[in-house]
């Protein structure tokens, strides 16, 4: 039985390749009774439903049927058994299948007991090839549950010259370089990049398609997002080519596309991926792609706080696990986005309960999938933060260390988030030696893999650590750090830099007592945006930067020009935290210049904005 899963891998997450629907039975009613019933004898006598029922196997994981997909898989099982018995070449095949569908839905705990024992029998009769799946099916799974090194390893067992279906050299190269991209080992992921492509028998539009979009991919990561836009356009020039009319590779270099403009901080474009994608699957009814678009719809909403459409999103994806119920992770970890939206809304409560209501789900998993559950237990820890609690924070992020350290390696890129994490605990406390420890600690991942974006997040808060410790130098230091690198990042005049120029300003004012530098700063903004205008996401800094020249106004008893930047500020607002700022400034406004009338009104706002 030939396998037909082909894995493509987005960021570290499994997408379904997908057929038209059309080329799978359209009646399937009698084979689907078959599998419930498990009655398997007129399956088994004839061929033409043997292929059938392989067939409804697919269709059901296209439609996303998750749970009727598994027990398709083990009705191919039992007629192959039957046929062929039980360690035949084809009923290893069948149970490879098997595996690769619980890879996908994440139940672990059937998914390395199988491939082993899959293993161990084609090792014993000499099927060289089952072998060879077997390992690759071992790779792909560590790849699905972030144990990168691991994965790297197992893909470098399956020997060269293994030319099975998704198993060639260059296959098998690709998915390395995406490994130590993972791994944020971008010195490796090029070369091993380089070796893929040198490795092609012929180089295709197809292939040469798969290096530019994996080249975006890496320069992505790495937080070179010049040569990442680069590379994606030539990908995408070379899809246009090589596309299917159902655009599926247009949909999946979309998923992409979408995360790299986001990461530039450009969500007017990232908007407008998402409405080309929505039509395709609204056209398509491609479950399988659904699910995804869903999810990737909940974070642009999430980044862009707009609870108003990520709800909608939500409920709907909500409704998609209803139709398609299954005994999977996916069915958990959709709602780890909603904890993360309710942490960006600062709905705490809220944040909390949804929190340990995953914890309670994931404590029957959490041995079999320690990344997903180390995960969880940060949030948790955020929540704590969030309710300046940063010793109990600290006790979840003991507990998540010890189980990202399960599948991890200390070398591990994605241990620099916890780092950092545990530098705000002890900022939270005053403990400003210990900050500047683990700020500094997450430094050494960030600064080994080169990535000038998340180097750059770091520096920012270092220097207000810094600043508290009554070090001016060092402060002044890692703030410009932090501008340098996001201008590597982005450019000059990208939102994303103005942001760390409006946090100099405000560590100059407000932390180190230099009105002076700060005035330059902030002139510099001020010309800059006028000049130069601002690409990304021009209206939140519009809005940042109305507030501030307020403020200045306020402190220079300029109320009239005070009032003139709230009413730019107010027009710029975006959401509800944006709009009780407004109202608090007007307060501050009228207060002080003595217009007692305005003033009850805006405090007035500002109280009701608060509750």
């Amino acid at each position: 039985m030939k396998n037909k899963i082909l894995i493509l891998v987005i960021w570290g997450c499994l997408i379904l390749p997908v057929w038209a629907i059309d080329k799978y039975p359209k009646d399937y009613t009698k084979l689907y009774n078959y599998v419930q019933t498990s009655d398997f004898q007129q399956v088994e006598e004839n061929e033409e439903l043997r292929t059938k029922l392989v067939d409804l196997y697919y269709f059901q994981r296209l439609r996303g049927e998750w749970q009727n997909a598994a027990k398709t898989a083990d009705a191919v099982i039992a007629v192959t058994k039957n046929l062929y018995g039980e360690d035949s070449e084809a009923t290893l095949n069948a149970r490879i299948t098997r595996a690769e569908n619980n890879t996908i839905l994440k139940v672990p705990d059937k998914v390395m007991p199988e491939y082993n024992e899959i293993y161990n029998i084609a090792i014993k009769n000499g099927y060289k090839n089952v072998a060879n799946t077997a390992l690759y099916g071992i790779a792909n799974f560590y790849m699905q549950t972030q144990q990168y090194s691991k994965a790297l390893e197992y893909y470098n067992k399956v020997p060269k010259n293994t030319e099975l279906e998704g198993m060639s050299d260059a296959d098998r190269y690709l998915n390395i370089s995406r490994m130590y991209t993972n791994l944020s080992d971008n010195k490796k992921a090029l070369q091993t990049l380089n070796k893929y492509y040198s490795s092609l028998k012929t180089s295709t539009d197809y292939d040469k398609y798969q290096y530019n979009f994996a080249l975006a991919q890496l320069y992505g990561r790495k937080g070179d997002f010049n040569n990442a836009v680069k590379y994606l356009a030539k990908a995408e020039t070379l899809v246009n080519k090589v596309d299917e009319p159902n655009k599926r590779m247009t949909i999946f270099l979309n998923f992409y596309k979408n995360i790299l403009y986001k990461d530039i901080d450009n969500y007017e474009e990232a908007g407008k991926i998402f409405k080309e994608n929505e039509y395709y699957i609204e056209n398509d009814k491609n479950y399988a792609e659904i699910e995804n678009i869903y999810c990737y719809s909940l974070d642009y909403y999430k980044d862009l706080s707009d609870e108003q459409n990520f709800n909608k999103i939500y409920k709907k994806l909500e409704k998609f696990y209803e139709d398609y119920p299954s005994d999977s992770l996916r069915k958990i970890l959709y709602k780890e986005k909603k904890v993360k939206m309710l942490q960006k809304l600062n709905k705490t409560e809220e944040a909390v309960i949804l929190t340990n209501q995953l914890l309670k789900e994931f404590d029957s998993v959490k041995e079999l999938v320690p990344v997903d559950y180390a995960r969880i237990l940060t949030y948790a820890a955020n929540n704590e933060i969030a309710q300046n609690n940063p010793k109990e924070a600290r006790e979840y992020l003991n507990k998540a260390y010890q189980y990202y350290r399960k599948s991890l390696p200390e070398t591990a890129y994605d241990l620099h988030y916890l780092y950092n994490q545990y530098a705000v605990t002890y900022e939270k406390e005053k403990d400003y030696l210990n900050a500047e420890k683990y700020y500094k600690k997450a430094l050494t991942y960030t600064n080994k893999a080169e990535n000038n974006k998340d180097s750059a997040f770091i520096y920012t808060p270092l220097a207000y650590v810094y600043a508290q410790m009554g070090n001016k130098e060092l402060a002044e230091k890692y703030i410009d750090k932090a501008i340098e690198n996001t201008i590597k990042c982005y450019g000059v005049n990208n939102s994303m830099t103005y942001y760390v120029l409006i946090d100099k300003y405000k560590l100059l004012k407000t932390k180190l007592n230099d009105n002076e530098k700060a005035q330059l700063v902030l002139k510099e903004i001020n010309n800059n945006i006028g000049m130069n205008g601002i690409t990304g996401q021009p209206n939140k800094i519009k809005y940042r930067v109305g507030v501030v020249n307020a403020y200045e106004a306020i402190e220079k008893e300029e109320y009239e020009n005070a009032e003139k930047y709230a009413k730019e500020a107010k027009q710029y607002a975006y959401n509800d935290t944006d709009l009780k700022a407004v109202n608090k400034l007007f307060y501050d406004i009228y207060s002080k210049s003595g217009n007692k009338i305005k003033a009850i009104k805006y405090k007035k706002l500002a109280h009701i904005s608060q509750e």
